[in-house]
């Protein structure tokens, strides 16, 4: 999928996914590295909608703020399988193209670039190291960006 710009992206259904991880941040076990990572032993029906066992692998994974953003997009718009997130070992291991495919559409490239940058930390935006610095501490990082998500109306910005 291409890059969205901001026109064409769903703000309603951002600050929505957003309002959804602060929800559910409680259960979430945020974590640099991995997208959404986790062994769920009971995920074995692969055309089960995965919406139907969100409690378990809420539970089970670990999640950068996209991941966190995946899960809320499960629980909301149930639009997956649990073959789309389980790997060959029956293991959730979502990748960024699933991401991507999912919640480019409603955040815009650039936006979930700039997401994943603040959480991890990375340096290819100025303030993005900075953001993270300020925020040393995964559940609370992921939290100031949900925040920040809502407060401008959709965008996550710096």
């Amino acid at each position: 999928m291409g890059v969205c710009s901001i026109d064409t992206v769903d703000l309603v259904k951002a600050k929505a996914v957003a309002q959804d991880v602060l929800d559910y941040l409680g259960y979430l076990h945020p974590a640099k590295g991995s997208y959404c990572v986790g062994d769920c032993p009971s995920l074995t029906n692969m055309t089960d909608q995965a919406q139907n066992h969100i409690t378990t692998i809420t539970a089970s994974c670990r999640v950068c703020a996209l991941g966190a953003m995946l899960l809320s997009y499960i629980r909301k718009y149930n639009h997956l399988t649990v073959d789309n997130i389980t790997n060959f070992a029956g293991d959730v291991d979502v990748s960024r193209m699933l991401i991507v495919d999912f919640l480019e559409p409603i955040f815009g490239g650039a936006q979930l670039n700039l997401i994943e940058d603040a959480f991890e930390g990375w340096p290819d935006h100025p303030k993005t190291a900075v953001f993270c610095a300020e925020h040393p501490d995964p559940t609370e990082r992921l939290r100031a960006i949900m925040d920040n998500i809502i407060q401008n109306e959709g965008v996550f910005k710096l």
